[in-house]
């Protein structure tokens, strides 16, 4: 397996059991999805006995929970950002701005014909 990184870590909140090892055992079944239950209890033991202490606190249960509330903060702040136009390979989001520039949306085109009209 490759370095350990804690954003592949998170889970679901109704899913984290109160055991560091067990988190650790359903990660490294995510990581290997076609071994059997007996394969991964053989080859999990021994990489689990190699993480160092800081990696394996990475799995507590209290560490996973506040991830999981920092994550869906982020995907709220995620939401407010657009792909940048100009570049369209890169795709890097961009903050909405409060005055956009680009093309006026249909709801902007309707109110302008509907103040025309009128």
């Amino acid at each position: 397996m490759s370095s350990l990184c804690a954003a592949e870590i998170i889970d679901f909140p109704h899913l984290v059991a109160p055991l560091p090892y067990l988190n650790f055992l359903r990660y490294f079944k995510r990581k290997h999805p076609r071994y059997g239950a007996r394969r991964v209890m053989q080859e999990a033991l021994p990489y689990w006995d190699s993480l160092t202490s800081g990696q394996k606190k990475l799995f507590q249960k209290q560490r996973i929970l506040a991830r999981t509330a920092r994550t869906s903060s982020a995907r709220r702040r995620m939401l407010l950002k657009i792909k940048n136009i100009r570049d369209p390979k890169r795709c890097y989001p961009v903050r909405r701005t409060i005055y956009t520039r680009g093309y006026p949306t249909r709801r902007q085109t309707r109110r302008k014909k509907r103040k025309q009209k009128a």
